[in-house]
Parts: structure tokens; C-alpha cells; sequence
């Protein structure tokens, strides 16, 4: 009778650690569900933000005639660039930009402390061809 009562013992604990295994699975999918959402949603951002780049005449000429590496805290960074990313990119995300030569690697000047994504686009006008590199991160 005695071994009957361990065996349910076991039993029991067996599906105690099985409920909390998989309410700790769906708690982790939930998570990663949350930030793949958040991840496509800034790239879906910062693909149609260099998209707009790529079509506006004014950025390319002002991206011609830029000498890289320019960045984004620079005095000759383009200020219609500047004014565009204000103009098309929410509230809740913050991005910066830069503009590189098309073999430089083209990185962040500065720490941040949140998931940086980064996405780059050539923009060629006339004979120039130069990469203008967007860095953006949720506020």
C-alpha cells in the first residue's frame, strides 16, 4: 500500500513540473511574439524612410555633395535629412543617420543602451555614389 502511495507522489510531481514548464513556455513565446512585432514594425519604418531618399531629388543632391563620413552630429550633416527622418518617423522611435562611403562599414558614433537597428541604402546622383546608413531604436 505504501508503494502504491509513492508512486502518485511521483505522479503528482511529474505534472506539477510539467504545468509550470509550459506556463513558462507560453510567457516566453509571448515575449519574443512582442519584440519580433516591434522589429518588424522599425523595419518596415526605416525601409520606407530610405525609400523616400531614394526618390527625393533634394536628399540625393544634398548627399552628393557631402564628403564622408558625416554624421549625424555634424555641422555639415544635410539638414533636409534631418528634417525628413522628423517628418516620417513616429514619435516612439528615435533615429539617426549617416552618410558613408559605399565600402565603409558606416557605424553608430554613440552608445545606446536599447536594440539598435540598422539599415543602409546607396543613393547615386550623377556619378556619386554614397550610402546613407539609418540607425533607429524605440524612445
Amino acid at each position: 500500500m505504501k508503494n502504491k502511495k509513492a508512486w502518485i507522489r511521483i505522479v503528482e510531481a511529474f505534472f506539477a513540473v510539467l504545468i509550470i514548464a509550459g506556463a513558462l513556455l507560453i510567457v516566453i513565446n509571448q515575449t519574443d511574439n512582442s519584440e519580433n512585432e516591434a522589429s518588424e514594425q522599425v523595419n518596415k519604418i526605416m525601409r520606407f524612410v530610405l525609400g523616400e531618399f531614394r526618390l527625393n531629388e533634394a536628399i540625393r543632391n544634398a548627399v552628393e555633395i557631402s564628403i564622408p563620413p558625416v554624421n549625424w552630429e555634424d555641422n555639415l550633416f544635410p539638414p533636409i535629412i534631418k528634417e525628413k527622418l522628423k517628418e516620417d518617423v513616429p514619435n516612439y522611435m528615435e533615429c539617426q543617420a549617416k552618410i558613408c562611403s559605399i565600402d565603409d562599414t558606416c557605424e553608430l558614433n554613440e552608445q545606446v543602451d536599447k536594440n539598435v537597428y540598422a539599415k543602409s541604402s546607396l543613393l547615386t546622383e550623377g556619378e556619386s555614389t554614397k550610402k546613407i546608413k539609418l540607425f533607429c531604436w524605440m524612445k
